[in-house]
């Protein structure tokens, strides 16, 4: 059995076809990890979606920030935008299907025997990984209840994302802080003070969608995370901009597949970590998230 690792797949179905005949990849021995983001801005999300889906145990997928945009719009009054970027998925005869199964997938997926955890944007550099993990959870029950309200309220976007955790008193917006740390982190202070696009202004010079010069306050959230336990690793994606990010202790699988770059895969269970990759044409213009 092998373990293969896939980036942001972002509707690229054809380069994802392309990238796992390149792996080599046996369904019902081999094994996949996604690290969110399957769906938007490419231009068959929803076959993406399908076939992830079909995968059954084979595959293990999380939340990135596209799925759970689709969860929070799906659980609300969806908006014109959203009308407009989804349309394929709120038109899909299988979209209850679909819907049950986004709603039963984590923010964070950590293998003991592995040593590899996995996430979409990142952890809080304070945190440990038994305490993403457990955050992870409390994200899981409220998905796993299916109320509309209380999942519209946790997974609501907009610019108006705290820079610090807010206080237990407001236990909501808690939530909603941590599905977004998971989702969209990309820079912090060295307090552990984050910064996100659409946010409280930017310092001068601080693209929060690239990767920063060394004199910027704010740099990469991996770079100042808290020591991980001895021999544990952390994946991650939706840093399209960063490309390919070979770190020591962390990988960053993103490599903007959707903007004219690479899908990658990379193997986990071999110590060398072999990374695989596909070329893809442009379907989208960078920036955003």
């Amino acid at each position: 059995m092998a373990i293969y690792a896939i980036g942001d797949v972002h509707g690229c179905h054809a380069q994802l076809l392309e990238l796992l005949a390149r792996i080599a990849f046996r369904p019902g021995r081999d094994r996949l990890w996604f690290v969110g983001d399957l769906i938007n801005r490419g231009p068959d999300s929803l076959a993406v979606l399908r076939f992830v889906r079909e995968l059954g145990d084979d595959a293990t997928v999380i939340l990135g920030n596209h799925e759970s945009r689709a969860l929070g719009g799906l659980a609300g009054s969806p908006s014109p935008i959203f009308k407009q970027h989804m349309k394929y998925l709120l038109d899909a005869p299988d979209l209850d299907e679909i819907h049950a199964w986004l709603k039963g997938l984590r923010f964070f997926h950590r293998d003991r025997a592995l040593n590899w955890s996995m996430v979409h944007g990142g952890i809080h550099p304070h945190w440990s990984l038994a305490e993403a993990e457990a955050r992870s959870e409390a994200l899981a029950v409220v998905l796993s209840r299916g109320e509309n309200e209380p999942i519209a309220a946790m997974l609501r976007g907009g610019g108006d994302l705290p820079a610090e955790e807010p206080p237990a008193s407001d236990p909501m917006e808690r939530l909603r802080y941590n599905a977004a740390v998971f989702t969209r982190i990309r820079l912090c202070s060295s307090e552990g003070r984050l910064l996100w696009p659409g946010g409280e202004p930017s310092p001068p010079s601080v693209n929060p969608y690239a990767l920063p010069g060394p004199e910027n306050p704010y740099q990469p959230w991996f770079t100042r995370l808290n020591p991980l336990e001895e021999g544990e690793n952390l994946l991650y994606g939706h840093w399209a901009m960063a490309g390919l990010t070979l770190g020591e202790r962390t990988v960053g699988l993103d490599g903007g597949c959707v903007y004219g770059g690479k899908l990658h895969a990379m193997r986990l269970d071999d110590p060398s970590r072999p990374v695989w990759s596909v070329p893809c044409p442009r379907q989208a213009q960078p920036g955003g998230d």
